[in-house]
């Protein structure tokens, strides 16, 4: 008999943070239930990149008829993550934290991005600016090898990531867009 080295009895494989997906979601089905299920909070998977970046292409420069060739220039630009997103890498799991209102079908308030890897910690929580502003939560990470724009906050492990939500939850613009929300639904629904 060969010998099963895998030993997935082992304390640290059992002992595994809850994903932060789910306790994302359990604040989802709290908001819902707070609101008649006016308001809702969802969390789903992402594809897109969640940082901004920049891109790197070469471009075609247009030459007269009489040339045999085409001249190259090289395109470096900043590219805003809010106005292009674009493929994430295989290696990473990538959740977008929205608001909605279900009578209110155009609309959708993005409160962040979060992406880790298997391990699920760190993980990088991308915020809106506006909530980054309110909630004054450090930006920036001992692991990190990354300079994070301010709007990136990096949670070392569950502690730290339930302590961002609580905050980021309470903050100014989300509870704004909550009670908004809430009121123009209402009036959606009564009309």
């Amino acid at each position: 008999m060969i010998e099963n080295m895998w030993n997935l009895e082992d304390e640290e494989v059992l002992a595994l943070p809850t994903p932060p997906e789910k306790i994302v979601e359990e604040q989802c089905e709290l908001l819902g239930a707070a609101t008649d299920y006016v308001v809702k909070a969802k969390i789903a998977p992402y594809s897109g990149s969640v940082e901004s970046y920049r891109r790197t292409s070469l471009r075609a420069l247009p030459g007269s008829v009489v040339q045999n060739f085409m001249q190259i220039y090289n395109d470096d630009r900043f590219v805003d993550i809010q106005e292009d997103l674009g493929d994430i890498g295989s290696s990473y799991f990538a959740f977008e934290f929205f608001i909605v209102a279900p009578s209110i079908p155009n609309y959708k308030y993005r409160v962040m991005f979060m992406q880790y890897k298997i391990e699920y910690y760190p993980l990088l929580l991308v915020l809106d600016d506006e909530i980054e502003t309110d909630i004054n939560f450090p930006v920036s990470s001992e692991n990190s090898d990354e300079i994070l724009s301010s709007q990136n906050v990096v949670c070392e492990n569950e502690e730290q990531f339930i302590e961002l939500l609580r905050k980021v939850i309470t903050s100014k613009k989300v509870r704004k867009v909550v009670a908004s929300l809430k009121r123009m639904a209402n009036k959606a629904l009564i009309v």
